[in-house]
């Protein structure tokens, strides 16, 4: 068990040292989150090893109840911003309108 554990800290070590240096090196840097499991583990090292690192996600308004449960948990857990992008309301109002609501599963334009 002690080997797997100092593997684990090798490596999180090894994370540390790259996400203190994309901090420094591309500063304002940011994670785009859409809250999946590789997403949370990269919110987790950035919260405790690089807080500096921005984070965002985009709501689309269509998201499972899941996602936004998971999104007001994480919020609380790691007490971090996560900037939150929302579509143009009037935009997708008209788009729905000339359109339907799930037009954009007709073709690769209408996405």
């Amino acid at each position: 068990m002690t080997e797997i554990n100092e593997k684990l800290q090798l490596k999180i070590d090894a994370v540390k040292q790259l996400l203190e240096q994309i901090a420094a090196d591309y500063s304002p840097a940011v994670l785009a989150t859409s809250y999946g499991a590789e997403d949370m583990v990269l919110m987790d090292l950035i919260a405790k090893f690089a807080p500096q690192i921005g984070i965002f996600t985009l709501d689309t308004g269509r998201l499972p109840k899941e996602t936004y449960d998971l999104m007001q948990q994480a919020k609380k857990h790691y007490q971090l911003e996560v900037e939150v992008y929302y579509p143009d309301t009037l935009s997708i109002e008209q788009f729905v309108t000339h359109n339907g609501p799930n037009a954009f599963y007709d073709s690769v334009d209408l996405r």
